[in-house]
């Protein structure tokens, strides 16, 4: 871990730091990790960003490449590049010194250079460090489940409260992924769950910061509830036997061990990919999908 810069909210890291060692020194600085959905303790920060994986804040992840800001470089000629804000003037030490944090990920020039290098996996060069967005810690934090068998019903809610900025953590999990999740005892406790459980589960978290937090949370809980109710949906602090509270705890972190996507059979594969609504709402994405969970960008208005 290079430097934590609690000013701009900007970490940046060499390959090897991982999740569990990133996630405490962040808190540290009063800030927080904009991170997949419970990554495993040893997945490199760095490899999580430069594969896309998914965050599940939509609230600040504007742009694909996020929270990836600017990275450095080696080439196969043995060149070093930096990106971004990083490519200067002058060296990482001296824009330090002038109060330069290396956190706007475009250029040098108009070009975005991290694009080619974040989708490349390792084919344009070695990256020996990056930096990236961080978040505030929130003083106040209150979390919900909104339990659905229809999937289009919860993508509405969904869709409110990324546009009107509402909520930080929001994702939508079928019962597989859910229970899995959530099991204590596999495989016991995970079918109890997965039978008790709807077909879809939202889960989203609305927080309050350093100012006013209570009388943000309280506005941003009646918002969310009169949406909710628009789109016929309740929002609840449990879903049969999950706990929001529980639930965020669990994916404030990474995931214990097993790792939650090797519980359910073994093994998975993860795609990712982007996709509309309409083309979403299929019967091809059916509660027997055990890979599918969902993170929606947040909407440019």
């Amino acid at each position: 871990i290079i430097r934590v810069d609690r000013m701009n909210r900007v970490a940046m890291v060499e390959p090897g730091v991982t999740f569990a060692e990133l996630i405490p020194a962040v808190a540290r600085e009063g800030l927080r990790l904009n991170m997949p959905l419970l990554p495993r303790k040893s997945k490199s920060v760095i490899g999580s960003m430069l594969e896309r994986e998914p965050v599940v804040m939509p609230k600040y992840h504007w742009d694909i490449s996020d929270p990836l800001a600017c990275v450095e470089v080696i080439f196969g000629t043995g060149e070093m590049f930096r990106t971004g804000a990083a490519a200067g003037p002058g060296t990482i030490e001296e824009q330090w010194a002038v109060g330069a944090s290396q956190k706007e990920a475009a250029g040098p020039a108009q070009v975005s250079w991290h694009r080619l290098i974040q989708g490349a996996q390792g084919t344009m060069g070695i990256v020996t460090w990056a930096s990236l967005r961080c978040e505030l810690l929130p003083s106040i934090e209150e979390p919900f489940l909104v339990g659905s068998s229809q999937l289009d019903k919860l993508m509405e809610l969904v869709h409110w409260l990324t546009r009107l900025q509402l909520v930080n953590e929001c994702f939508i999990l079928n019962n597989i992924n859910l229970a899995a999740i959530m099991a204590k005892k596999f495989p016991d406790d995970y079918q109890d769950i997965k039978d008790s459980l709807p077909p879809w589960t939202l889960f989203f978290n609305i927080a309050g910061y350093e100012y006013l937090p209570e009388k943000r949370v309280s506005y941003q809980i009646k918002d969310t509830t009169d949406i909710a109710q628009r789109t016929g949906l309740e929002p609840m602090g449990a879903v049969s036997r999950v706990s929001a509270l529980e639930l965020l705890k669990a994916v404030q972190r990474p995931s214990r061990e097993p790792y939650w996507k090797l519980r359910y059979q073994g093994g998975c594969h993860d795609i990712f990919f982007i996709t509309i609504n309409d083309k979403l709402i299929s019967p091809a994405y059916s509660s027997n999908v055990a890979g599918l969970w969902l993170t929606l960008v947040a909407p440019t208005i």
